[in-house]
């Protein structure tokens, strides 16, 4: 209650700020947020401890072809939507998975959470999904602390945005030593503000992070709680009302900074029908294949308009001078996979997992190569073989230190 309280006070007091306008839509909007996250935290604080649910006997095990009656998937999306966001919106809104099982009789059935990947994770160890579409930081925890997952492909890569308070002396992310920075720990947002840092020598030790979801870091850059916060487009809005100036992007290329993660199978259904995990996967190729496409460009940004409340300005901002195959590519490559390994030894170096996660037996390569090839495109993507990763070696970050927000437990 405190916490909702504190955002209420910050976002209300945005009404003072010169050239403010439609203040009320996003206190809504940034209030609603809260009370699912304080839902969520309340929630997770009452969960057992993540793991799979029991795996199946050898005798219960489908033969090789057999397909099951039911497959649940599940996405992002914002509170009680029905249409799953990006590009898990556009294999359901297409019906890719429905048209390919359509034959089979069996039954997709969509699980749109709100909550992000921590919420993907309790959804698989609480049994109630067999695929999942969420970031690499909340994979690597949820593998590390025993689910049973196999990573299928890449989402592609996600822009970061680093937005400081506008009054402050801060040119460049090199001038952060001494700030408050918010960050979602536990979520993408936390190891790629890690990466951030250390693009630009600076070691979580010298900043104060602040343990906030991405409402709230909103809000808290507003009422002056927090310094700086590296996010989404969303920044785009208080950038426009002067409350903050964005001063670095990872746009048009594949920053550390950048957001990533991976389309996931559940291994006791994976394992129990590896040609229907197959086809799911080809279907959200197909899917991601289709909003690649330069002609599909438009509609793609449309149909983010109609399904979310994003502005159409905006979008067009995210992705100006961008190509779309370059961002939503479904290809496990070598940069991939060594972005997965930089992830696993910052959870490592900073008491987030306890387990060492091995990546070439979690990510199925093999499968990803050999069901892009069955579509004939080997080359839409480019040779994702030949990316190397210069950044991956020898990565080590500083355990940090951690204050709790002001505004309470995060999620």
């Amino acid at each position: 209650m405190r916490r909702r309280q504190f955002l209420k006070t910050a976002v209300t007091g945005m009404t003072g700020v010169a050239g403010v306008t439609g203040v009320s839509a996003m206190s809504a909007l940034i209030l609603s947020a809260c009370d699912r996250q304080q839902a969520a935290a309340t929630a997770a604080a009452a969960a057992p401890p993540l793991s799979s649910p029991p795996q199946a006997s050898a005798l219960a095990l489908a033969s090789a072809g057999e397909i099951p009656k039911v497959i649940r998937v599940g996405a992002m999306g914002s509170w009680g939507a029905t249409v799953a966001a990006d590009f898990m919106g556009i294999l359901q809104s297409q019906k890719l998975l429905e048209k390919e099982f359509e034959k089979d009789g069996t039954r997709i059935e969509w699980n749109v959470i709100d909550g992000a990947g921590p919420a993907q994770n309790e959804a698989i160890a609480n049994g109630l999904i067999d695929f999942g579409h969420y970031g690499a930081l909340p994979n690597i925890i949820g593998k590390a602390r025993g689910l049973k997952t196999r990573i299928l492909a890449s989402y592609g890569y996600v822009n970061s945005y680093l937005a400081v308070r506008t009054a402050l002396p801060v040119k460049s992310p090199a001038d952060l030593k001494g700030y408050r920075l918010a960050a979602d720990i536990g979520h993408i947002n936390h190891l790629t503000t890690a990466m951030l840092l250390k693009q630009y020598n600076i070691d979580l030790k010298d900043v104060t992070l602040v343990k906030l979801g991405d409402a709230e870091a909103l809000a808290a850059l507003a009422a002056g709680q927090v310094d700086a916060y590296l996010g989404g487009l969303s920044l785009f809005a208080l950038e426009d009302q002067g409350i903050v100036r964005i001063i670095y992007s990872a746009r048009g290329d594949r920053s550390r900074a950048s957001n990533f993660g991976g389309f996931v199978a559940v291994e006791q259904f994976a394992g129990r029908y590896p040609e229907a995990t197959r086809r799911v996967l080809k279907s959200y190729i197909r899917a991601t294949h289709w909003i690649a496409e330069p002609e599909n460009r438009e509609a793609y940004f449309d149909w983010v308009v109609k399904n979310s409340t994003t502005p159409l300005r905006m979008v067009q901002r995210d992705f100006d001078g961008q190509a779309l195959r370059d961002r939503v590519n479904p290809v496990i490559g070598d940069d991939y996979l060594s972005r997965y390994r930089e992830g696993i030894a910052f959870c490592l170096k900073n008491d987030l997992i306890r387990n060492p996660v091995d990546v070439d037996h979690w990510i199925d390569r093999s499968t990803n190569e050999s069901v892009i090839a069955e579509l004939g495109l080997q080359q839409f993507w480019g040779d994702s073989k030949k990316i190397a990763s210069a950044a991956s070696a020898g990565f080590s970050v500083p355990s940090a230190s951690f204050v709790s927000s002001p505004i309470g437990r995060s999620v």
